[in-house]
């Protein structure tokens, strides 16, 4: 199929279960390609329960994380209207590990994950590890997660000593093991802690803050005002942690502060700390990793990754 004339038709399946993610993989990303492409894409976000007369002036359909029956179905009828079908991963969905929150229902919809993926023209992938292990490599891209330059401040936030973690009962396994929990008591009472999301099981001391229930957009607004020097982000070693994108270290920077991870130098994570800093450790990482981020996890490349991207399916 040849591109139509006019504006490129873009049906983006919103889940508003998607939580913080979402931010990430569909409203950041499509008010991107609406700013900068919107002379030739024609964003709309839809569920899958859509019109079908309405799904049928698709030209493409971008979906995040399908594993449902019922996506599977969808999908197979964009397919039979002739549009264009782009899946967007991030997670290793073939390897969720024992203690997590989707693991028994990881073990269902194992064999249906085939029957989807081999629906797309494109498969997005948020790293490239995570390209490796979707496993079709012709029709895999990675289209990371990203930031603007200026998302980033220019300098470190002021030291106030402020240490954050952030997430969801899908992290539960890996802070609440008893590696996470060791580092934790060694550095506990050398920072102010912020604990947002969720509030896991762990010794706290007094010094400690919970913002359960915050919304997607009110965290984000709160990074950019300085959230906290330093961001945790203890992981278990597996397979499914192996292909996780570097949001934590993202969102780190965006407070003008610097990630800490057992992860640190491996694929995606080269910039991230393995050890808590202190007030000039802190300050020194932050220039680097900004600058890292402004060439590996710019918003304005990633855009026009995904804006060629659709155009090349759209007219092969």
């Amino acid at each position: 199929m040849k591109r139509k004339a006019g504006r490129i038709k873009v049906f983006v399946i919103d889940d508003t279960r998607l939580d913080g993610v979402g931010w990430w993989r569909n409203s950041e990303p499509f008010a991107a390609l609406d700013k900068m492409h919107g002379d030739a894409l024609d964003i709309h976000f839809v569920s899958e329960n859509v019109d079908i007369r309405h799904l049928k002036t698709a030209d493409v359909v971008v979906r995040f994380r399908p594993t449902s029956r019922e996506s599977l179905e969808f999908l197979k009828v964009c397919k039979d209207f002739g549009i264009k079908l782009i899946l967007d991963i991030d997670d290793d969905l073939w390897n969720i590990p024992i203690g997590h929150p989707m693991f028994m229902e990881s073990l269902e919809w194992g064999a249906r994950l085939r029957q989807i993926y081999d629906l797309a023209d494109v498969i997005w992938t948020s790293t490239e590890q995570l390209r490796y292990s979707v496993g079709d490599l012709g029709r895999a891209l990675v289209v990371q997660n990203a930031i603007y330059p200026n998302d980033m401040p220019f300098a470190p936030m002021e030291w106030k000593g402020l240490a954050a973690w952030r997430g969801s009962a899908t992290q539960v396994a890996d802070i609440c093991n008893e590696i996470a929990k060791a580092k934790y008591l060694e550095v506990r009472e050398k920072y102010t802690w912020i604990f947002a999301g969720y509030a896991p099981d762990l010794p706290h001391a007094q010094n400690v803050r919970f913002q359960r229930g915050v919304s997607p957009l009110a965290y984000f607004l709160n990074l950019k005002q300085g959230l906290a020097n330093v961001f945790w982000k203890p992981l278990q070693e597996n397979l499914f942690n192996d292909a996780k994108s570097n949001i934590a270290m993202l969102e780190a920077a965006m407070s003008g502060g610097v990630c800490v991870t057992n992860y640190a130098g491996k694929p995606g994570w080269e910039f991230a700390l393995p050890e808590f800093p202190n007030e000039e450790e802190t300050r020194e990482q932050f220039y680097e990793v900004r600058q890292a981020i402004v060439e590996n996890y710019n918003l304005f490349d990633v855009t026009e990754k995904r804006f060629q991207s659709i155009v090349n399916i759209v007219n092969s």
